[in-house]
């Protein structure tokens, strides 16, 4: 049956243990899904560099299942979604939950991790709160690593007035996104970015890939150099690029995973 393909990962304890290998897992940004690292070219690139497409992650009732048969080859990579306009503790479950289901499937393996935009952070925020997770690199695109003034806008409109009419205007998700908007405003002493940027980050390969026109995010803000334990630890390369993914950040991605092998 057409439901059945969807697999739940209890099952994958039987699957054939391979020989050690890189396993990426690709975490969106906001108000974003999985399935944007394959329509905005990103995937594309990986595959053509021999990477398989181990399929899109989702945690509903009935646990963690995938929309692929689990893949099989040396290098694979996956994608997830996430609550996201949640705030990052909340989705940081979620990854946890597809961190062990890839534990499960490649016990061995080097585990990546890709993060766009509130994705990037996100992934560091995993690192630290579960440093037992062994992650060998963090990859972060456009990721507001210093907060995003786009963020405290968000914030500032959820809390006023305006935000009683915003339902009318079908922009819910001003109000659904108050926490995740908190989060990652500008570090201080109540909120997320406040208490990750000073925290020890495991031993790890950081790299920042940091997109010049952002309109949302400026571009000290994306280079993790900036996070004070970070400092002078992090490989920075740019791309004259808006905000979104885009098909450069594939090539960029599979230029840096090519100089880790």
């Amino acid at each position: 049956m057409l439901k059945k393909r969807l697999l739940i990962l209890v099952m994958l304890f039987l699957l054939p243990i391979n020989a050690i290998a890189d396993v990426l897992i690709l975490i969106p940004g906001y108000l974003s899904g999985g399935h944007a690292w394959r329509t905005h070219g990103i995937t594309q690139n990986l595959i053509a560099n021999g990477w398989s497409d181990g399929g899109n992650f989702i945690l509903g009732p009935n646990g963690v299942r995938l929309d692929l048969p689990p893949a099989t080859s040396s290098h694979r990579f996956y994608t997830v979604e996430l609550p996201n306009e949640a705030p990052l503790p909340l989705q940081a479950g979620y990854i946890n939950s597809y961190i062990d289901a890839v534990r499960i499937m490649h016990p061995e393996d080097k585990l990546i991790l890709v993060g766009h935009s509130a994705g990037g952070v996100l992934g560091r925020y995993i690192m630290v709160s579960r440093p037992s997770v062994k992650i060998d690199t963090l990859i972060t695109i456009a990721s507001p690593h210093s907060g995003s003034d786009a963020a405290e806008l968000g914030e500032a409109i959820s809390n006023s007035p305006a935000s009683w009419v915003a339902p009318l205007f079908g922009l819910n998700t001003l109000n659904r996104s108050r926490g995740l908007y908190r989060d990652l405003g500008r570090p201080d002493a109540g909120n997320l970015l406040g208490w990750l940027n000073t925290r020890q980050h495991p031993k790890a390969r950081y790299v920042s890939i940091i997109h010049l026109n952002d309109e949302l995010v400026d571009a000290g803000s994306q280079d993790m150099n900036n996070v004070p334990p970070l400092a002078s630890q992090s490989i920075v390369l740019t791309s004259d690029s808006g905000h979104e993914l885009n098909p450069v950040d594939g090539v960029l991605l599979v230029n840096i995973l090519a100089k880790q092998n």
